[in-house]
């Protein structure tokens, strides 16, 4: 992984800024009028694209974050009033996301099901810690469609940590990026303070140990939750199959925001395609963290039937999906990658879970 702010003390105690949490978990708060993000600067991209404030060219297109709006050359944002996600007159609920000023779900359902976790023995570039055996998991699950943007910590959390934020040392990639330089504990501090706003129970306690996949609050996804929906409904041949993308020429640049394409950092989330069950980016752009200690997985045989690794909230975690800085060949739904839970790196984020509601 791309070397960066290396790791950092845990923060137990958030500066949860609720007025803006209130404001919409996933519209850039703005004042009134059209305002353009704060960390908009002219996108240097293809010939023919022109001038792009504080969007992307994709080829001679200009295109704006989500939540934003092209007016010439520039992204204004949708809304107008922080309280508001676009014209709709509405704030978002918590578990929703302003996505084009619009209230929109900020997770998918994923049904349970049995599946091949880790990689098969004549995988191409797989390693030994992916040895293949059968889970199942027993409930459905609700997955963040998205990474974590760095609007939404921002929001909730009063700070953006992130690398490529308008105060981070990289070039500013805009509020609908993902958020990263962030550990395991600031993760676990953001998930807490989402079911406070959303007056679900925490899931995980003051000394950050995990209360189980019975609490109804927002949580991260067990390393088995995230592989699982990683590899995507096996109905489709999308970029979350577990097949490894072999590289330039043969990888599409659809795939996902790896090294061949990703231009040195991290892009806005939803920007490339979906899973077949509708979830964006958990192959590339950041790495993601999830809930469960690393475990030595065990062999074939009966399925393991919803699988948690060590408990201890000071266990190394595995950090999966690759990144921006990884190539495509390495970029692989059963590819694990251990960290303390202390790490804190410029290519590292995550997204939100619950267990879904009976």
């Amino acid at each position: 992984m791309q070397a960066g702010s290396g790791s950092g003390a845990r923060r137990r105690q958030p500066a949860v800024a609720l007025a803006m949490g209130l404001a919409l978990l996933g519209c850039v708060p703005t004042g009134s009028g059209a305002d353009t993000p704060a960390d908009a600067g002219p996108d240097r991209g293809p010939v023919g694209c022109g001038p792009c404030v504080g969007g992307t060219c994709a080829g001679d297109t200009c295109a704006c974050p989500l939540g934003y709006t092209l007016s010439g050359e520039v992204c204004l944002a949708l809304a107008a009033d922080p309280l508001n996600c676009g014209s709709s007159g509405l704030a978002c609920a918590p578990d929703e996301r302003c996505a084009q000023g619009v209230c929109a779900p900020a997770l998918l359902r994923v049904p349970p099901g049995t599946f091949q976790m880790g990689s098969p023995l004549d995988e191409p570039w797989r390693q030994d810690d992916e040895h293949p055996h059968p889970v199942r998991l027993t409930a459905a699950f609700l997955l963040g469609i998205t990474e974590v943007s760095q609007a939404e910590y921002q929001a909730l959390m009063g700070h953006n940590p992130a690398h490529f934020g308008p105060e981070g040392d990289g070039p500013a990639c805009g509020p609908s990026c993902p958020v990263e330089r962030v550990s395991w504990f600031d993760a676990v501090d953001y998930v807490n303070a989402r079911s406070d706003l959303a007056g679900l129970p925490r899931c995980y306690g003051a000394d950050y140990g995990f209360v189980g996949l019975a609490c109804t609050g927002y949580r991260l996804p067990t390393e088995a939750e995230w592989e699982y929906a990683a590899q995507g409904d096996a109905t489709q041949d999308g970029p979350g199959m577990a097949r490894p993308c072999d590289g330039l020429p043969g990888c599409p640049e659809d795939f996902g925001w790896v090294l061949e394409f990703a231009g040195g950092q991290p892009h806005p989330v939803a920007s490339r395609a979906p899973t077949g069950w509708g979830h964006h980016d958990l192959l590339g752009n950041v790495a993601e963290w999830v809930s469960d200690g690393y475990r030595v997985y065990g062999a074939g045989g009966a399925p393991i039937e919803d699988p948690l690794g060590p408990v201890d909230p000071e266990a190394d975690r595995a950090l999966r999906g690759g990144s921006w800085s990884v190539e495509a060949r390495r970029v692989r739904s059963a590819d694990r990658i251990p960290r303390p839970p202390t790490h804190r790196q410029n290519d590292s984020g995550f997204r939100i879970a619950r267990t879904a509601p009976p």
